[in-house]
């Protein structure tokens, strides 16, 4: 069952794995706050319709710790960097542990060593959810203008170890009346988006949670809604929970997180692929390996090791799967 407590104004806060939807509903509700406690809690067992087995995908071996030398805090939502050199991720959010971007310098598939905050792009609010093209552009999740725009996602430079100012990504954005977008990945040419966009309805966890694809605008400046994006999404989009997208480099396999409460499941990995990047994606499977709570896959150049967050120890800890 989940462990409902209030934030000190009696406000009901469902406390949860994932590090973002609690801030989000904050942010929604009172436009401001970002000081919600996130904790692991155990998914409800109360099924309310019956449940087919998933299709899994058994070709992964796993999980694999992964360590980031220097570094003893949470890490959730890894991305490595395009290029292979670097693993960005963030911090769990906390009143004593703000929520920001940091970053790591790889030194082999299972070995990063801690470098430090990404200093530049970081803010006094959330700040998560890193994403990236070939060209150093990082995409991220930011509340610091959601409530004049309605918008969350932000982009950066990233030159080495280090970020340029960043800034609000043009045409990517909701009509608010509770909808947000909390989680974001991007090609690895840079000419499409894809947002976990939900709808909150009163609940610390969202009604409903797809994805929805973004191309680049026209202009160049910015994205707009891909006329494609139901199609391209049919098979992976249900009356789950789903988010967490991340796109190989070839832009054929999709990792995102499927967390179906109705039926009591805990949040999980699934895999989709395609034949050409403007194939709309096959039929998901579950990814056999992790269990318990595990979110937030990020693939390797080469796509043969999927990072991901899991929660182990009371601790958000990176792993990852091989293939």
């Amino acid at each position: 069952m989940s462990d409902v407590r209030t934030n000190g104004s009696e406000m009901p806060v469902v406390l949860r794995t994932t590090n973002l939807w609690n801030p989000m509903f904050a942010a929604i509700r009172h436009a401001v706050s970002l000081s919600l406690v996130m904790v692991l809690v155990a998914c409800s067992t109360n099924a309310t319709t019956p449940a087919l087995p998933p299709v899994e995908e058994t070709g992964f071996q796993g999980p694999r710790a992964v360590q980031i030398a220097g570094y003893d805090g949470h890490a959730m939502e890894p991305f490595v960097t395009r290029d292979g050199q670097y693993l960005l991720f963030n911090n769990r959010n906390d009143p004593a542990e703000l929520t920001d971007l940091h970053i790591a310098r790889r030194t082999s598939d299972s070995t990063f060593v801690y470098v430090g905050p990404l200093a530049a792009a970081n803010s006094t609010v959330l700040d998560g959810v890193p994403a990236g093209s070939s060209d150093g552009t990082v995409y991220f999740v930011s509340l610091r203008s959601y409530a004049a725009t309605y918008a969350t996602i932000h982009r950066t430079v990233l030159t080495g170890t280090s970020a340029s100012t960043p800034t609000l990504v043009p045409g990517v954005s909701t009509i608010g009346g509770g909808m947000l977008d909390f989680d974001v990945d991007v090609a690895a040419d840079g000419r499409t988006l894809t947002v976990a966009r939900g709808r909150f309805t009163g609940s610390a966890l969202p009604a409903v949670a797809d994805l929805v694809l973004y191309a680049a605008a026209a202009n160049g400046n910015g994205f707009v809604v891909s006329p494609a994006s139901a199609a391209v999404y049919a098979a992976v989009n249900t009356g789950a929970l789903e988010y967490a997208p991340a796109t190989s480099a070839d832009g054929l396999t999709l990792s995102f997180t499927r967390w179906d409460t109705a039926n009591g499941q805990p949040p999980a990995l699934w895999i989709a692929t395609r034949s050409t990047t403007s194939a709309p994606w096959g039929p998901p499977a579950r990814i056999r390996g992790p269990v318990a709570v595990v979110e937030a896959g990020s693939w390797s150049p080469d796509a043969r090791t999927l990072y991901y967050h899991a929660f182990v120890n009371d601790r958000y800890v990176i792993q990852r799967l091989v293939r």
